[in-house]
């Protein structure tokens, strides 16, 4: 038995920098490691195993695109909102017909279902009048004023298929009260001098601006927990999952209005420790998005120097050769990790196109920025995907790497079938999968230190070096770390996860093993 067990795990077929020795994990850790290999060709089988996996986190993810066009169809029996038929917008026609009011939408099964389609990826077929980008991006502008109006039950829904899945934390990009945002750009001129820009727009409702985002999340997680019960014994797993938010500034807008929404931003993350990080959105090869890239970096620069507190994710390198020139492929990440101070990049795609690619790569692994990778996303928008994809160099350079979701809904997916897609396409062993496990909680933004002293090896602090990992009883040193550090808290409760889904594991498979 023992003979085989080293033989299996000897056997995957990627050797990885960025991983954990086989050698770290327990017996049970190791059967599991073995069971996973025999799955690698078995899509079906792989699915319950993932299904039953500890997912950590999912660390890229929009809630505007992460709900499913169904359940916001649903979500629409409280309103009057209407839907063209011609080009699938939501509109708020007073004189909406009953049979085109959203409420109705499901008892006329043909538009029901072309609603989703226009909604989503879902049966999409590139043309010469639409490709799949095109098509992406549209969805928003066609369902987006439903969008707002059903954010609580958008985000319930996201929260507890997290839960269901076996996540424990979620970061999630909002964009409440983006309009009134964009809108004080119209007090300010562009006049190059962010000082005075900035003091300009201090005098006006920027307060007012943060306060009603604040509100809105207040009720937007009220409504989550009545929903899911929290509190009581029929408790959904949503429950368990701990929220934090990204603002997300819109990019392809003037300068003026990218700058009212940053200093937004900030001040609302500066504000609300509910709100981890900055970000910023919009199709990165859009003209103005090209224009001023650069020049948006540097306006996060600036606010990160008077907000030097509030974290950074990017969006940046999301693009495709032959989508833009050549020249615009070469800077984008390093402009928005050495200029903008990006903590994490959004999927980092083109960067083998950048500019000393192996320099920056060496710059990321040494200054530990992780990258968010969303495999389908990155295949079905931008047709990136198995050897084109940077997924492999990312990690032979050392770089951690998180899977992510980026807009589940839109794109007919979820966390389980992202690592799914990442063992089937490139045959991933088990201690691999479980290092991108503990990434999402390793470089997510909750307050406090690192469980881990070494993120590379996954080796504890010294106050939790004795301790067994994920022990219902830390030793006193572990269990005051562990209370000052809500980080470390959530990492010790993704070990307790993996040695209870190990032990289950194991069991399945020794079972099995005996029965061959």
């Amino acid at each position: 038995m023992k003979k085989l067990l080293f033989a299996l795990l000897g056997a995957s077929t990627l050797c990885l920098t960025h991983t954990v020795k086989a050698d770290t994990l327990s017996g049970n850790g190791q059967a599991t490691a073995s069971y996973l290999q025999t799955l690698q060709h078995n899509p079906n089988g792989l699915l319950i195993f993932l299904q039953n996996m500890p997912k950590g986190a999912d660390l890229h993810n929009h809630r505007s695109g992460a709900a499913y066009a169904e359940n916001m169809i649903a979500a629409a029996a409280t309103t009057d909102m209407c839907l063209d038929p011609k080009t699938f917008t939501v509109t708020t026609d007073k004189n909406c017909p009953d049979n085109l009011k959203l409420k109705n939408l499901p008892q006329n099964s043909d538009l029901y279902n072309q609603t989703i389609n226009a909604w989503s990826l879902r049966d999409f077929v590139p043309s010469a009048q639409e490709s799949m980008l095109d098509h992406f991006f549209s969805v928003f502008l066609k369902y987006g004023d439903l969008s707002d109006a059903v954010r609580s039950q958008n985000l319930t829904e996201i929260v507890n298929r997290a839960g269901n899945q076996h996540e424990i934390y979620l970061e999630t990009m909002i964009t409440a009260e983006r309009n009134n945002a964009i809108a004080l750009a119209n007090n300010i001129t562009w006049n190059n001098n962010f000082d005075t820009m900035r003091q300009q727009l201090a005098n006006d409702n920027i307060n007012t601006i943060v306060s009603n985002i604040q509100t809105e999340l207040n009720d937007n997680e009220a409504y989550l927990k009545k929903t899911l019960q929290c509190g009581t014994t029929q408790a959904q797993p949503g429950c368990n999952v701990t929220v934090r938010y990204q603002y997300i500034p819109l990019r392809v807008v003037s300068p003026t209005a990218v700058f009212a929404q940053l200093m937004v931003g900030f001040e609302l993350a500066n504000k609300d420790p509910r709100v981890v990080a900055i970000n910023m959105v919009g199709p990165e090869d859009n003209y103005i998005s090209l224009r001023d890239y650069h020049l948006q970096m540097q306006m996060i620069d600036y606010f990160h120097k008077l907000y030097p507190n509030v974290h950074i994710d990017l969006h940046a390198g999301e693009l495709e050769f032959g989508s833009v020139t050549p020249a615009n492929m070469t800077f984008h990440i390093r402009d928005a990790i050495e200029t903008a101070h990006a903590q994490r990049i959004g999927h980092g795609t083109d960067i083998a196109y950048e500019n000393n690619p192996n320099q920056l790569l060496q710059e990321m692994a040494t200054k530990q920025i992780a990258v968010e990778i969303c495999l389908t996303s990155n295949a079905d928008i931008l047709n990136v995907k198995g050897k084109l994809s940077p997924l492999t160099l990312y990690l032979k350079s050392g770089v951690p790497v998180v899977l992510a979701t980026d807009d589940e809904g839109v794109l007919r997916t979820d966390l389980t079938h992202e690592f799914q897609r990442a063992i089937l396409t490139y045959q991933f062993d088990y201690p691999t999968m479980k290092a991108f496990v503990r990434n999402s909680l390793t470089y997510n933004f909750m307050p406090g230190q690192s469980l881990w002293s070494d993120p590379k090896e996954f080796s504890p602090v010294a106050a939790c070096a004795r301790d067994t990992l994920g022990g219902t009883k830390p030793s006193p040193n572990c269990a005051t770390f562990l209370k000052q550090n809500p980080k470390a808290q959530l990492q010790w409760q993704l070990e307790q996860q993996f040695t209870a889904f190990e032990k289950q594991t194991a069991a399945i498979y020794r079972a099995q093993t005996a029965l061959e």
